[in-house]
This record gives structure tokens, sequence and C-alpha cells, in this order.
């Protein structure tokens, strides 16, 4: 492949309207360290089209491998018709057909994630096992045709609004008799969804550089597992899911309490198939996922228990209000009148505006909510003709990639003990829940705002950001390098949400390329969630693994927030937790994305 033009539009700038080839871009969709994806139309058609992502000035080998990525999901889903696989239709370069960014055009599957849907619609027990039965079908197909996911988790099923589930994101999928490129002892994944016998593979052959683990048929059952299991119980069947080496002691050796035990409702009969695919020993699980599908077909007895609903998952528990340490009055109340009493009694002093302040964290009045889409860009003239995609029946198939572990889901925990303690004096919950804090406390609720205020980052700050190259692109001379962080440090492997309030906030480091910036820094700053629309963080403080702590200047992306979330829980509305940040020389209400 030939260096790239320095003219080529990177995919993570382009904006509503924009077109590749023949597609629309109406909005993007998800972005992640490999790719972005985006809602595309075309002859009034709704397509998903999904760029491989690189660094604009990426060497010719970076090129290739982010490449054979791509098209490893592309031999995977050409091999693979079905009805709860998502389809690829079309595949192609932009804007320059020899050298652009190679992208994918797959179907738009309309649905929520599996945790979503369950948070959202609380289905029942036959809907549930229904779903399950279908995915099980879908994977024996897979593996049938040679072909595993190897990255199985709730982030990666939809649920189209009939109920029926779609397996997505092939892209750390792998084929028999593929050349391999995994670099490390495990193929990419997510741990808390790996299996027993693969971390007994990586423990024992911790010193050996060139042992590779061999997936099998019996880690996709038990990523299946762990997934019914979290749907079934609500949490996680893992208590360190937060800390890698005890998670990994954890999967390895610990029995999970078997769901019918955490809710006896439950039926005995489809607890014990979740057990059996949670089995330390691969011979111990279904022998296919055929004889999973024929498994679970037979439980339903037509009875009236299957139409149980299932517990919500973890995170969107309430916790008592009565059983606080808070002001009586409220206690006492039921949640809806406690609301009611705040909203009668508080809002006329949370009107307040604040003085103008100018320092890099201090907050002003409210201002406007931000734009969602912050990325603008024009488009470079010239395309790429969308080039069909072959036969299932190619022999040239592509040759595997690799890809990074995902954070998994975990039982939902507090960010700090002392979040069910009686707020502070003037905090931002202080304001919020005593009517009376409002008129006796002007001051201090004043601070309370829904966005950050603009100004520039310290010039010491920016130089020592430069000088270690966080700001690596020519064509975007103020915009720095992105990283992904987790919005709540104490959630660390949590890929859907969170419920948080404004105010200081502690994120983690997930995934990250910058000098002096490794996985699991702590960043210390301020989150401003409006009434409505996306949420912003900044921090200003990177506490590193080995303890040294550097001021900084970072911004977050728009932090989407649900929609008709019921505002979450009585910690606050729900909020994506893994999102991507970047380095700034000053505050704005945008964000340019750029790959990772």
């Amino acid at each position: 492949m030939k260096g790239s033009p320095p003219h080529l539009i990177h995919p993570g700038f382009l904006s509503p309207g924009a077109m590749v080839d023949s597609f629309r871009l109406e909005q993007r969709l998800s972005s992640g360290g490999f790719g972005v994806v985006y809602l595309a139309t075309r002859q009034g058609r709704s397509y998903a089209l999904k760029f491989a992502l690189r660094r604009a000035a990426s060497a010719p080998h970076d090129r290739k491998r982010t490449d054979d990525r791509m098209k490893r999901e592309l031999a995977c889903l050409l091999r693979l018709q079905h009805r709860h696989i998502v389809r690829v239709l079309a595949h192609g370069r932009w804007p320059d057909l020899e050298d652009g960014y190679f992208y994918l055009v797959m179907e738009f599957v309309q649905g929520d994630t599996l945790r979503v849907w369950a948070l959202r619609h609380r289905p029942t027990l036959r809907q549930a096992l229904r779903l399950f039965i279908a995915l099980a079908d879908a994977l024996g197909t897979a593996h049938q045709q040679g072909i595993f996911h190897r990255d199985l988790k709730p982030a990666n099923i939809l649920v189209r609004p009939n109920g029926e589930p779609v397996i997505v994101d092939w892209g750390a999928g792998d084929y028999a008799h593929s050349t391999p490129l995994t670099q490390e002892h495990l193929p990419p994944g997510t741990p808390v969804y790996r299996s027993p016998e693969s971390l007994h593979f990586a423990r024992l052959h911790a010193e050996d550089p060139e042992a590779r683990y061999e997936f099998q048929p019996a880690d996709d059952l038990y990523a299946l597992g762990v997934t019914f299991y979290e749907l079934l119980t609500g949490q996680s069947p893992f208590f360190s899911a937060a800390e890698r080496q005890r998670l990994d002691a954890e999967i390895e050796l610990r029995i999970p309490t078997p769901p019918h035990e955490l809710h006896p409702f439950l039926p005995v009969t489809l607890s014990q198939a979740v057990m059996r695919l949670l089995s330390k020993d691969p011979r111990q699980r279904h022998a296919t996922a055929e004889a999973l599908e024929r498994d679970l077909g037979s439980l339903d007895d037509g009875s009236a228990a299957w139409e149980a609903l299932l517990p919500a998952p973890a995170g969107s528990e309430e916790p008592d209000v009565s059983a606080e340490a808070g002001p009586p009055q409220l206690a006492r109340l039921p949640r809806r009148l406690a609301w009611g009493a705040v909203l009668a009694g508080g809002l006329g002093g949370l009107a307040l505006a604040a003085s103008s302040l100018s320092s890099w964290m201090r907050p002003v009045a409210p201002m406007s909510p931000p734009p969602s889409e912050a990325s603008k860009a024009s488009l470079a003239p010239g395309s790429s003709p969308v080039t069909e995609p072959p036969s299932p029946s190619t022999s040239a198939l592509p040759p595997p990639a690799t890809r990074k572990d995902d954070p998994p889901m975990k039982k939902r925990q507090t960010l700090s003990p002392d979040a069910k303690r009686a707020p502070a004096p003037g905090s931002p919950e202080w304001c919020l829940l005593v009517p009376a804090a409002v008129a006796a406390m002007n001051t201090a609720c004043a601070t309370m705002q829904a966005t950050p205020p603009p100004g520039d980052c310290p010039p010491k700050i920016v130089a020592a950001m430069i000088e270690r190259q966080w700001f690596p692109y020519a064509e975007a001379p103020d915009t720095g390098s992105p990283f992904l962080v987790f919005l709540d440090a104490s959630r660390p492997n949590t890929e859907d949400v969170v419920a948080l309030r404004s105010g200081e906030v502690v994120s983690r480091v997930y995934k990250s390329q910058l000098e002096d910036l490794p996985k699991g820094t702590l960043l210390h700053g301020r989150l401003w969630i409006p009434v409505q629309g996306n949420a912003w963080a900044r921090w200003t403080e990177a506490e590193l693994p080995d303890g040294r702590k550097l001021p900084v200047c970072f911004i977050s992306m728009p932090i989407e927030r649900w929609k008709n979330d019921r505002e979450g829980s009585d910690d606050g509305p729900f909020l994506r937790n893994l999102l991507q940040s970047r380095p700034a020389k000053r505050w704005e209400q945008q964000f340019k994305y750029y790959d990772l």
C-alpha cells in the first residue's frame, strides 16, 4: 500500500451530511480504538458504515495491520448468512480508491444492546429464554463454518424492537486456517468473558513468549453463559471484575452462586443450564451450540412461572432513602413526594446566576447545552466506487487480526464510601435535596452549573503537554491525541452506563498511546450534567500508577445519557461510562474525534 496522502480527510472528522462514495452520513453511532461507525443512508435506505481507523501519518505496517482487522471481519461475515448475525453488504476505500480508509457497509440494526434492552424493557423469563435460544442457533451456524466470535458480551448483542437478537462486531472474530496475528498468549477478548481454560493456559505459559492459545467453540459458549448469567441475575458471576489479577483467579477457581439461589423464582432447570455453561472444565459444558439450543428449547413447560420479570441489571438499583442519614423531613417522604417537594420549594433558588470566573475548573453561570455533533470537516474532492462483497465462496480470504481487550460489565459499585451519607452543606446534593438550603445558601448553590466554563489551559501546562508530544496532528495543531477513559474509576470494566451527579469525578485511563499516560492512570476533575442533553467532563490532574501526579488539561467527548432513562437512580442520571477524551489547549464546546 502506498503512503497516505496528507490531504486525506480523517473519518473521525466527518460531519452529518458528508458523502462517502454514494452514502450520506447521518450521525455517528459509535467509535472505538479500531473503528468508527456511522448511520448512513443511500437511496432512502439506512445502513451502518464502519471505518477502519488509523493515524493519518501512520507507518505502512500499521496501516496494513489496521486494514487486516477489518478484512478479517469482512471474511467472517461473508461466510455467515443468519438472521441473528449482522449482514455485510459492501466494502470500499474512501476518499481514494488505493490509499483511502477501508470501510464496510452493513445492515443497520435498530435496537438496544442487551443490557440496555433489559433495563428499559424488563423482559420475562420466557422472552430471555427465547432470545438465548436464538443466540445459540446463530452461534451454532458460525461454529459449523469454523468461525468464532471471540468477544461475545452484552455490548455485542443488539435486540431489535420485536425482541430478536443480532450478534454484531465481529472485528475480534477468527476463522479456520487463518493466518494468526495475535502477539500475546490469548486472542483478543474481554477479560470477564474469558474462559477458565484460556486463563489457565496463559498462566502456565507466562514465560513462553511463543505460546498461543487455540480458541475453541467451548470458549464462545462460556462467554455466552456469562452473558446469560448476567441477564438472569442482574449481576456479574464474579466479584472482582475491577481487579484483573483477582478476576482471573476467580474465573479459574471460584464457582459462581447459582442463579436460582440468588433469585428463587428462577427455574432450577434454567439455572442448571447456565451453570453448565460456566463449568470450569470445558468437557462439562454443552458439546456444541446446537446441543445448547436443544437443552434450552426443552425447558419452558408453558407454565405462568416463565412470565416472571427478570431482575433489573446491576447499576439500576435505588437505595432506600429512609435508611440514609439525611434531612428527616425528606427521609420520611416517599421518593416521588420528596422530589415533588424539591421542585416546589427549591427551583427558584437554583436559578441564581453565578459571578463570572475564568479559571479552568471554576463553575460559572449556566450556558446552553453544547452541540452533540462537534466534529466539522469539509470533504476532499474525489471518491472511490463502492465494492460489492465477493461471493462467500471466495477462496482468497484475508488473514485475522488482533484487538486489545475491551472492558467487561461488572456489578455496580459506588465511587466513594461517602456516596450514601448525608450530603455536605452547600454541595450540589444538599442544594437539590433540601429546599430550605436554597434560600439559606444562595452563594454555595450558585456554583451548581450545567456546562463547564470557557477558558485557556495554563500556559505552563500546555507547554508540558506539547513537550510530551500530546498534540501530534499537523493538520489540527490544537487537537490532542485521544485516549479512552472510564468516567467512573470505581467501575473500570463497565462498558455500558453509570449513574453519577455533577461535581468532582475520578476517572481511569483505559487505553492510551500517550507518553506518560499509561493504562490505569487516575484522572481527577469535574463533571457537568445539564438537565437535558450531553454531559461534559474536564480533568486537571493525572495520578500515574507509580504515584506521580501531573497537572493536565483534558476534556471529554460529549457524554451520552440515556433517552427516557427515568433519571437512572438516586445517584444521578445514567451516563455512558467508556468515552473518548483528549488533551486541550483551550476549552471549547466542540470535540474532534480521532482514532486511538
